[in-house]
């Protein structure tokens, strides 16, 4: 099932890569009487395709980290797992219901929506609620990402007091 997934992100970024790969040869072929606000038009579309394609890369990234079984940095840091559930149950960036609603999968597993959250679905991209972007914040603080630790729980404990951007 692990490949299967992996398999399949890395089908998702190659079609986005195709797809980059073809918006970059029509713009090419706009010759060279491109108005400015064409060439404003297609540093955007480049800008929002190259921003798509890291955010692909980071996905599977964190993908990796999980199916490699790489440990969380919250326990390796001496944040025990039940504070780390605490931490995140109490934030105003995580809502159960919203979680359990938006990713019907995790009702079939064994853990609860903030023990799923902290141990794969951070790591998976889902977002905690509504007003948390996980994505994002990964995105906007690679180091949180690179080094393991589940985005609404770095948020919480460092990112907000150390002014991080959520994304």
């Amino acid at each position: 099932m692990v490949r299967r997934e992996i398999v399949s992100l890395n089908a998702a970024v190659q079609e986005r890569l195709n797809e980059i790969e073809r918006l970059a040869r029509l713009l090419g072929q706009g010759g060279e009487t491109a108005s400015k606000s064409d060439a404003q038009i297609a540093e955007e579309v480049e800008a929002k395709l190259a921003a798509q394609k890291r955010r692909h890369a980071m996905q599977l990234n964190l993908l990796h980290k999980i199916y490699a079984g790489q440990p969380n940095k919250a326990e390796a840091m001496g944040v025990a797992a039940a504070d780390q559930l605490e931490t995140v149950r109490n934030s105003d960036g995580f809502d159960a219901k919203w979680y359990l609603d938006t990713y019907a999968d995790v009702a079939a597993t064994d853990m609860t929506p903030a023990e799923h959250y902290v141990s794969v679905g951070a790591f998976e991209g889902r977002d905690p609620g509504p007003d948390f972007d996980t994505l994002g914040y990964y995105s906007a603080n690679p180091d949180v990402a690179e080094a393991g630790w589940p985005a609404l729980l770095h948020y919480v404990l460092f990112g907000k007091d150390e002014n991080r951007p959520i994304g």
